[in-house]
């Protein structure tokens, strides 16, 4: 969405959330909601847009720490990060083989709820007095999955 290396295409990508998930509703429609699939799904519908253009548009919008990556398989395809979340991001091309969500993907098997998770497998440095969660729900036809990291 922010690929500085073709700016033009994400002004397009800006210009089009903006058209379809103007900023000043859809954050209203989150009012009181916290990150998780069931928020995604909602927003996703309510707008009828993707689930993965709807994580980008709550991602940006959210102020608290949390991280949402998308993958092929086990295979990182993207990363977006609210900005409480930015100097966090680890920068990965896989998702770590000691995790819920390489557990879940590799059985494609989703996830209920959050699980604790080491934060050291996801993120470039420690959080301070708080934990890491994980949740991770996949497409079980395309194997493509999203993980959500928040503390």
């Amino acid at each position: 969405m922010t690929d500085n290396s073709h700016p033009k295409e994400a002004d397009a990508n800006k210009f089009a959330q903006e058209l379809l998930m103007p900023a000043e509703q859809f954050r209203y429609d989150m009012i009181g909601s916290t990150l998780d699939f069931t928020l995604i799904g909602n927003m996703a519908n309510r707008y009828m847009v993707s689930k993965q253009a709807c994580s980008y548009r709550i991602i940006g919008l959210t102020q608290a720490p949390c991280i949402i990556i998308f993958t092929d398989g086990t295979c990182v395809t993207s990363i977006a990060s609210s900005l409480a979340a930015k100097s966090y991001v680890k920068n990965m091309k896989n998702v770590p083989c000691d995790t819920a969500a390489f557990s879940a993907i590799s059985n494609k098997r989703w996830h209920e709820d959050f699980t604790v998770c080491e934060s050291s497998k996801w993120l470039c440095r420690d959080i301070s007095g708080g934990e890491v969660y994980e949740c991770t729900h996949i497409h079980r036809e395309s194997g493509s999955a999203m993980t959500i990291i928040k503390w």
